[in-house]
């Protein structure tokens, strides 16, 4: 039988008269306790905040391909800003985020012990845009904003837009502004907005203030701390419109082949090239299906490498495309695991739902059948799929292999060209040191010779004037002046 266990109160001291009164008039006691000093309000925290580098946009690629995309960026100014390419300084981008505050018409921060004031002003004049037109941030009218960018109307003007429906300029023109304009990080289905009035305006060459609407969005991590910091490449310009001296060894992040448009970034974003003309992966003709229904998730993934897989169905049972070599980073990889998995749910839920019979009759195991077949095909193509990318992560690996090989030699090749090089130079100027060395014993020996010559020479002439001379004083001095007579 347990042990019961018992609690005992303490009992508190009654407090007397005396007591009651002593602390009733103590002039101590009656005194409000000192406050503590305020503390520090800490710095806003930025440490290990992503940086945004932006993408370099190949305008002439865009006219080779027969955009007008380009054109219309053209027209806006943003030629400047959309081929930038210059290094990223994470660590400065995040000092001047720790220290930023508002000002008066601009932000304020410090780099280096350096303060830097960003206005409007400041941004067109580093990035060579116009500071007319409109800084919209929605649609003024929504039904015609969606009609100019789908190519029809609307069922709805709430209807919501995802990236996958949109046509190729305008999914060119989305994955521009979410990733160079107004650059940010995570999935690029979504459509905002701001996204639908900024392309409808563009679509329409109707003239844009771009920064204001830069300004707006580099003060946007001041009030949602969670954001990323943006505009990396712009912030190197800063530094060198500030002359801020970039301390050696500073770590700096560069463009890389994949932020450069180029076909893989149309074939990441669902589209093939079919006898010229760009068309969606999904379709079996050469024109893009005006209605779809059910978008297919966005494959414009950051930074994911270049690929042109060939076409594939829809369905769950679809066959898998064959493996092939691409470059593909880990981090890619588990983005694309996470990507298949979310798919695989959503699908797996809307047969599951679309199998559901309805209320009134009980259901039956022969009625569960199709629901459990296709959760088998999906099983099977998911596992198809990790085949897939486990091929591709290997061929990667292989294909990386074979260049740190030749890399390799092509350095050992170079070290061994410059080795021969450098004693071949050496062989030579040995051979000029030692050909000098015996012109100038040569010159020296013609030298002396010359000096011996010219002094026996000198000796011979004075034995010829000693001899005339003598000959001179023997001869008589009449017949000398006779013999001068004529």
């Amino acid at each position: 039988m347990p042990r019961k266990t018992v609690v005992r109160k303490r009992s508190r001291p009654e407090a007397g008269p005396e007591r009651r009164s002593k602390a009733r008039h103590d002039p101590a006691r009656q005194q409000p306790p000192a406050r503590s000093p305020p503390r520090a309000v800490p710095a806003r925290p930025c440490a290990g905040k992503a940086v945004t580098t932006g993408r370099y946009v190949d305008f002439d690629y865009l006219s080779r391909e027969g955009f007008t995309i380009g054109e219309r960026l053209r027209v806006q100014g943003l030629e400047y800003f959309l081929t930038l390419d210059l290094p990223t300084y994470p660590e400065l981008v995040r000092e001047f985020y720790g220290t930023v505050h508002r000002g008066d018409g601009g932000i304020e921060g410090t780099v280096a012990g350096v303060p830097l004031f960003v206005t409007e002003d400041l941004i067109a004049h580093i990035l060579h845009l116009p500071q007319v037109g409109v800084a919209p941030t929605h649609p003024e009218d929504r039904t015609e904003a969606l009609t100019a960018i789908l190519g029809y109307p609307p069922q709805s003007p709430l209807d919501e837009v995802s990236a996958s429906s949109l046509p190729i300029e305008v999914r060119i023109l989305l994955s521009i502004l979410s990733r160079s304009i107004f650059p940010k990080t995570g999935r690029f289905d979504f459509v905002s907005e701001r996204d639908l009035a900024l392309m409808f305006y563009i679509l329409q060459d109707t003239p844009i203030n771009f920064p204001k609407l830069i300004y707006r969005y580099l003060c946007e991590p001041l009030d949602r701390p969670r954001l990323t910091l943006p505009y990396g490449m712009m912030f190197t310009l800063l530094f060198r419109e500030y002359e801020i001296p970039i301390p050696e060894g500073e770590p700096s992040k560069a463009l890389r082949w994949t932020d450069r448009m180029r076909p893989g970034t149309l074939h990441r974003m669902g589209f093939r090239k079919v006898e010229g003309t760009w068309v969606r992966k999904s379709s079996t003709s050469t024109h893009t299906s005006r209605h779809s229904p059910s978008p297919e998730p966005d494959s414009d993934y950051p930074d994911f490498p270049s690929t042109s897989a060939p076409t594939t169905s829809a369905g769950p049972s679809s066959s898998a495309p064959p493996p092939m070599e691409v470059r593909i980073a880990p981090e890619q990889l588990l983005e694309l695991r996470q990507e298949i998995v979310r798919d695989l749910r959503d699908e797996l839920l809307r047969e599951l739902r679309g199998s559901v019979p309805a209320p009134t009759p009980a259901p039956t195991s022969s009625e569960l059948v199709p629901s459990l077949t296709a959760v088998t095909d999906m099983t099977a193509h998911v596992r198809e799929e990790i085949y897939n990318v486990r091929s591709l992560v290997q061929a990667q690996f292989s294909s990386m292999s074979e260049v740190t090989g030749i890399t390799r030699k092509m350095r050992d090749d170079i070290r061994k060209d410059m080795s021969t090089t450098t004693q071949g130079a050496e062989r030579l100027a040995n051979v000029l040191i030692d050909k000098l060395d015996t012109l100038q014993k040569s010159v020296t020996e013609l030298d002396t010779m010359h000096s011996r010559a010219t002094s026996a020479i000198i000796r011979q002439l004075e034995h010829v004037t000693n001899a005339v001379q003598a000959l001179a004083d023997r001869m008589p001095r009449g017949a000398t002046s006779s013999s001068r007579k004529p």
